[in-house]
């Protein structure tokens, strides 16, 4: 299996809703829209940041 260790963990989600207005729930910061097209970089549920690299210890040389 190569690779198997070298894969991306996800670091941070984007938590935070923002709703129309306490009288409607609809959640106005979200990634897609109703047609599946992208409107935010990064909207409620989407992955905000990804784990960092560990650094290799050896010493190049």
């Amino acid at each position: 299996m190569f690779n198997a260790l070298n894969r991306t963990q996800f670091w941070r989600i984007d938590n935070t809703a923002n709703f129309t207005s306490q009288d409607d729930p609809t959640i106005t910061n979200l990634p897609y829209d109703e047609n599946g097209d992208r409107v935010h970089e990064n909207g409620f549920g989407s992955i905000s940041s990804v784990y960092p690299q560990a650094r290799s210890s050896s010493s190049p040389g």
